[in-house]
């Protein structure tokens, strides 16, 4: 499942919400907080609040799930290696 949430991050160009993650997903919002945050701890997402970072000059940051004062997260580069070598179907 982790290759999943991580794989549902490279497909999208910018941070996603909680909300439209378990959307995506059909997951609970409440389990996909821990998966999260086990993946943010392993420095592979990174929260964003759309104030800071990478969000803090975008003109879109109220469109996308930063702006819109829900948690988001966005793919960190450390995520990238893991995605690259994920084996097909794993996750899932």
């Amino acid at each position: 499942m982790l290759y999943s949430i991580l794989a549902e991050f490279q497909a999208q160009p910018g941070p996603l919400s909680v909300s439209e993650l378990s959307h995506r997903l059909c997951v609970p919002e409440s389990a996909l907080e821990g998966m999260l945050s086990t993946l943010a701890g392993q420095g592979r997402l990174q929260l964003v609040d759309g104030t800071s970072g990478p969000c803090e000059l975008c003109p879109l940051t109220t469109l996308c799930g930063a702006g819109s004062g829900q948690r988001a997260y966005m793919l960190s580069e450390k995520a990238d290696m893991v995605c690259a070598c994920a084996p097909d179907g794993a996750g899932t």
